[in-house]
């Protein structure tokens, strides 16, 4: 409904999703290859304990490998 109105860009919390790891990479996957398909591109907010979650992911560089284009870290 978004990019039928025109939006092209969604900003996300990506520490605000509960889950394992495994639950959380998978959500985000989905969401931005549904983003993607109605050509949106996707940009998401996560902080140092959505890092530790996450485990193997250290660079935000690294969330490219779910379609992430725009990360903003803040320190906390």
């Amino acid at each position: 409904m978004a990019s039928h109105y025109g939006f092209t860009k969604i900003f996300t919390s990506m520490f605000s999703v509960p889950g394992t790891k495994e639950e959380v990479f998978d959500y985000f996957k989905n969401f931005c290859d549904l983003a993607h398909k109605h050509g949106m591109k996707v940009s998401g907010d996560c902080n140092t304990a959505f890092f530790k979650k996450m485990g193997q992911i250290q660079r935000i560089s690294q969330l490219a490998t779910i379609s992430i284009q725009n990360a903003i870290r803040h320190p906390t």
